[in-house]
């Protein structure tokens, strides 16, 4: 406090005749407060600089602002002069003494040079002039309405050495678009005369600002201190001290601004801790005020421990819990920890509310049949925890039974029908199934999801093929139960191969083919396919019948072919194909040799299996048909005459002709 009083005293001294105001500090005094409120309460904007050892002028003139006309500079200069007189920091010399001065020396009062009107102000008498600009004074549209804009620079010239004592400068838009132009224009001025004595008033022999005061700081805070106190005329900032003794020492933790007058301290800080705390103001030279005054404050304690948590349910691979909340503030989480040991506690995961499902899910680590222990901690938002609550004891379901009741039925096509008898256990979930050759090892094919589903059809197998089966319950979280016994089946086999296949060698323009019928109650037909000098193609399909044969019509004499057949069953599958058999249709019979003649008769030689022959008169082109016998000699009818050329043909017992024999010369 003496320091106080001794800037007190020294502003009391810089200040001329200042008005003063009053303000309660942190120990109940009265204290004084330092300039006219008119002007020391402003949040000025102004853009100042004054000289840091300030001379004593007093007395000053103020000639009109240079501006746009020389109603708005000297209407504008009159403003200033007005707040310059209600700083009472100046004496101004008269506007008609100016007036007549400027007269007498032929000179105007608008327009004069930096240099003329520090001359001028001399033969006034006065000892430094204000000169300026009126920068802007206009209207502007924004956002469809029309606002005053107005500005100014002012500085003080010393008359005696020509020296800058200070200068300030300000331009604004008015807030509201009613506002008139003159009377923005006035604000404007007083807002920039507030910002010069401010800083004249500050700058005083280089004084702090005085202490803070109305300090105050919150209880239990968690892991924080919020701090409040009154804003101290003249303080760019404040730094705030903090120590863990109230004698100190005192360590800055942290600056707000001038305008804040709050600060919220998260440095460092302790559960359940006393601090104390004082806050210093600091001017804009950097000068500190004497401390306020220190208040203690202490953190909160850690949360209070939940209350015992309770098992609500098991199931498998999972434990449902529920617990008393924590009747500490600022509390945002649970960790649920688990040990199975007793010793080595897990975090087993975090709860948002007083309950928590642990497990109960693919992949989690619980096991079957396994007991666990439970504990609850109770953690703020700030990361500050509770002592560990009672613990509480959970023994898991052991896995699913075994799976009874498991068939396959066997003999069907390309596939196996499985069934089984659905266990009667909550958790299960559905059943997996392996499959393994007749020698093999099991390998997974399907998973049916549903503890009440207990059929599956394992399809496109290959026919004729051996299996083994088994099935196993699954739980959602990945329990498994005891594989049931295995069961053997098998597809069914395609069609038998058929046999008995043969093909008739000795009929005229055919060969009929013949084979031996099926068992197989499933066939339903047979398809043929002939191989003549090309490869094998479709000849015919036909139905199953007990006389299982097809001909093949339309050959030529002694035509050759290979045959083969297959049988098809019901369901469209095929066997394979049967041996081949060699078929061909009959062939023509020789024709007679050793045809000769004498006179008109005409003998040859006999032909195996001939039943009569043919005579042909032989002409330039073609015959003509003489008559058939039976022997193998003829003479020429009455009517034939002779000298003509005859062939001989011979005729089979299936009616076959052959080909004609040599020509001979006959009745000559």
């Amino acid at each position: 406090m003496k320091r106080y009083g001794v800037y007190m005293a020294a502003v009391a001294a810089a200040m001329m005749a200042a008005g003063c105001a009053t303000q309660k500090g942190s120990e109940g005094k009265t204290l004084a407060r330092i300039g006219d409120p008119y002007f020391a309460n402003v949040d000025s904007k102004a853009n100042v600089y004054a000289r840091q050892a300030q001379t004593g002028v007093l007395k000053i003139a103020v000639m009109p602002l240079k501006a746009s006309t020389e109603l708005i500079g000297s209407s504008v200069s009159d403003m200033v002069v007005t707040e310059l007189l209600r700083t009472q920091k100046y004496s101004l010399v008269e506007r008609g003494q100016m007036k007549n001065v400027l007269n007498e020396t032929e000179l105007a009062m608008a327009g004069l040079s930096e240099a003329q009107a520090v001359e001028a102000a001399k033969m006034l008498g006065a000892e430094a002039v204000v000169i300026g600009t009126v920068d802007e004074y206009s209207t502007q549209a924004k956002g469809g309405a029309t606002f005053a804009v107005a500005g100014l620079s002012i500085r003080l010239i010393d008359c005696s050495n020509g020296r800058v004592v200070w200068s300030a400068d300000l331009a604004k838009m008015a807030q509201k678009a009613e506002t008139p132009l003159a009377a923005h224009a006035r604000d404007v001025v007083h807002e920039l005369v507030s910002g010069l004595y401010q800083n004249l008033t500050g700058q005083a022999g280089g004084l702090p600002p005085p202490p803070p005061t109305g300090l105050a700081i919150g209880e239990m805070g968690l892991r924080e201190a919020v701090l409040t106190w009154d804003k101290t005329p003249f303080a760019a900032t404040y730094r705030i001290d903090r120590a863990v003794d109230e004698e100190g020492p005192f360590v800055p933790v942290g600056n707000a601004s001038a305008q804040s007058g709050t600060f919220r301290d998260t440095k460092g800080l302790k559960d359940a801790t006393v601090y104390y705390y004082r806050v210093v103001g600091v001017g804009r030279s950097g000068t500190a005020s004497d401390p306020s005054q220190t208040l203690e404050t202490m953190t909160a304690p850690p949360p209070d421990a939940p209350g015992a948590p309770e098992v609500t349910g098991v199931s498998s691979r999972c434990v449902m819990l529920a617990w008393g909340a924590s009747k500490s503030d600022g509390v945002n989480a649970y960790r649920v920890e688990r040990t199975a040991d007793g010793v080595t506690w897990k975090n087993a995961g975090t709860a948002r509310t007083a309950e928590f499902r642990d497990g109960g899910r693919a992949g989690c680590d619980l096991g079957d049949s396994a007991t666990y222990i439970y504990r609850i901690v109770a953690v703020n938002r700030v990361g500050a925890e509770s002592e560990p609550s009672q613990t509480v004891q959970a023994v898991t379901p052991p896995p699913p039974g075994k799976t009874e009741g498991f068939a396959a039925e066997t003999d069907e096509v390309r596939c196996v029908p499985l069934a089984w008898t659905a266990l009667d256990e909550a958790d299960v979930a559905g059943y997996e199934i392996e499959r393994a050759a007749k020698t093999g090892a099991f390998a997974k094919i399907a998973t049916v999801k549903g503890k009440d589903k207990a059929e599956y059809k394992d399809a496109n197998l290959a026919d004729g093929a051996e299996f083994r089966y088994r099935v196993r319950a699954f739980t959602e979280p990945g329990a498994k139960g005891e594989w049931s016994d295995e069961t053997a089946a098998a597809t069914k086999p395609l069609p038998k191969v058929p046999d008995g296949l043969a093909a008739t060698k000795d009929e005229p323009g055919r060969v009929a083919v013949r084979w031996n019928a099926n068992e197989e109650e499933f066939v339903t037909g047979y398809k043929l396919e002939a191989k003549g000098t090309g490869g094998f193609a479709r000849w015919k399909t036909i139905a199953s019948t007990p006389q299982c044969e097809g001909t093949d019509a339309g050959l030529a004499p002694g035509e050759v072919k290979q045959y083969r057949v297959k049988a098809v069953d019901r369901y469209g599958r095929e066997s394979a194909w049967s041996m081949q058999a060699q078929g061909c249709a009959r062939p023509l019979p020789s024709a007679p040799g050793n045809v000769r003649a004498s006179g008109r008769k005409i003998a040859w030689s006999a032909v195996k299996d001939a039943s009569e022959y043919k005579i042909y008169k032989k002409k330039f082109v073609g015959t003509d048909f003489i008559m058939a016998v039976k022997n193998t000699e003829a003479e020429l009818p009455p009517e034939i005459e002779g000298g003509i050329d005859v062939v001989v043909t011979t005729i089979d017992k299936c009616n076959l002709e052959s080909k004609a024999s040599e020509k001979v010369r006959v009745g000559q």
